[in-house]
This record gives structure tokens, sequence and C-alpha cells, in this order.
């Protein structure tokens, strides 16, 4: 009973995560999208690139949590079938 639980604590940990790192890629994503499509200056698409390469990069820890969550639900049926 104790690995059930330990299994439950680990999906919502990591569904707060996830939803964390979703804000960040839209906001982030939508603010770098703003600095690029504005006035062009050296210092707007420095920042809105930089932006932009975390966005994608929080955007690939987002497909990671995805599939650790996947992971733990599938591991959270075993062991309520065992």
């Amino acid at each position: 009973m104790a690995r059930i639980d330990e299994i439950r604590e680990k999906i919502k940990l990591r569904t707060e995560a996830f939803r964390l790192l979703w804000v960040t890629v839209l906001t982030v994503g939508g603010g770098s999208m703003g600095l690029l499509l504005g006035e062009i200056t050296l210092r707007r698409w420095l920042f809105g690139l930089a932006g932009a390469g975390l966005a994608v990069a929080s955007a690939e820890m987002l497909r990671r949590v995805y599939r650790s969550i996947e992971r733990e639900i599938q591991n959270l049926r075993e062991a309520q079938s065992e």
C-alpha cells in the first residue's frame, strides 16, 4: 500500500511541474513572439531569440514530464492489480 501512495505522490508532483512548464511555454513564447514581431532593434531580437530558445527548451521538458507521468500511471495500474 505504501508503494501505491508513493506513486500517487509522484504523479501529483509531476502534474504540478507539468502545469508550471505549460504556463512557462505559453508566457515566454508569447512574450518572445511579441518582441520578434515588434520594431526591429538588436536588443529586441536578442531577447526575443533568447526567449524563443527558452520556450523550446521548456517545451522539451514538458514533453519529458508528460512521458514520466504516463509511466507512473502505468506503474500505478500495475501496482493496483497485484
